[in-house]
């Protein structure tokens, strides 16, 4: 299979909206939980899932011509 070279802002900012749901999600449960090692986990989780958003985020702030290079 053919993969294209570049990435529009667009699916990035897609993917960003997806990442920021899933981390929703991870809170959402994590709170459901008792304190412990599985509810750190789920809380950690959504942290890093919010970050690798963020840093999604910058890249689509950055692209010029809507296009960015993987």
């Amino acid at each position: 299979m053919f993969m294209d070279e570049h990435v529009s802002t667009e699916a990035l900012l897609r993917q960003v909206e997806e990442l920021r749901g899933q981390a929703r999600r991870a809170r959402r449960l994590a709170g459901t939980l008792a304190e412990g090692n599985d509810r750190a986990r789920l809380f950690d989780h959504a942290k890093e899932l919010d970050e690798r958003a963020s840093g999604l985020e910058r890249r689509a702030a950055s692209a010029k011509d809507g296009m960015l290079k993987r």
